[in-house]
């Protein structure tokens, strides 16, 4: 028998080889949901180099061209970069990223990019930046979506128990937690994971339940720190 991480005495809960086998599944099926969110991070870096690739062929382009012009003596003073940029325009909801444009402006003028040309730049990137995050958005509500399935069909805290479970969970965060925690749980999305949730409800229900001993000790029953930390209280 494998020794669980609460006490193996209690009544009502028992860790076995099988818990191990099912804990080794949770833990592959995280690690799936970790290189999924992985390959969101890797695709929104392929997209902003598609971005600056774009920008630079064009600049590259323009300037080439320009630089034709001049040999053949057609440049006109107008087509070239302004003595100052304007603001340039963004869609609704889109803010500007002025970090990314004072980077930007210097070399606009570098390959004396007109007022138009530059504006054309600013709509690729804002065009490419909004279908990455979109992109990025629709994988994560995704895993959102599959850690709440799996939370609901969990044969241990889910089916017709998850309501009574998720009682227990939230008296454990109500006892133990804060509402940082909470905060946090919801701007990171573990809150919806089943591992995170089963913690919970396995805590929830070693300080809820009025009829679980601890028996076997010199000191009579354990408190609840010595149940859910007994690695970390000293005897």
């Amino acid at each position: 028998m494998v020794d669980g991480i609460l006490n193996k005495d209690t009544a009502t809960i028992v860790t076995d080889e099988s818990k191990v086998a099912a804990d080794k599944v949770a833990a592959d099926k995280v690690a799936a949901d970790k290189l999924a969110a992985d390959k969101v991070v890797a695709d929104k870096v392929a997209a902003d180099k598609v971005v600056a690739d774009a920008a630079k062929e064009a600049a590259d382009k323009k300037a080439a061209e320009d630089a034709a012009k001049l040999k053949d003596g057609k440049t006109d003073k107008g087509e070239g970069a302004p003595e100052k940029y304007t603001d340039f325009t963004l869609p609704d909801g889109v803010e500007l990223d002025k970090a990314a444009l004072e980077t930007f402006l210097p070399l606009a003028k570098e390959f004396n990019l007109s007022q138009a040309n530059a504006q054309r730049l600013i709509d690729l990137q804002t065009k490419m930046a909004v279908e990455a995050n979109k992109a990025q958005q629709v994988a994560w509500d995704g895993i959102q979506t599959k850690w709440r399935d799996d939370t609901k069909a969990d044969k241990e805290i889910g089916g017709s128990n998850l309501d009574a479970n998720v009682v227990y969970a939230k008296t454990f965060l109500k006892t133990f937690g804060t509402p940082e925690l909470m905060a946090a749980l919801d701007a990171t999305g573990v809150g919806n994971h089943p591992e995170f949730i089963r913690a919970f409800v396995r805590a929830g229900k070693a300080i809820s339940e009025d009829k679980l001993h601890f028996g076997g000790g010199v000191g009579g029953a354990k408190t609840a720190a010595e149940i859910l930390f007994p690695n970390q209280v000293k005897a």
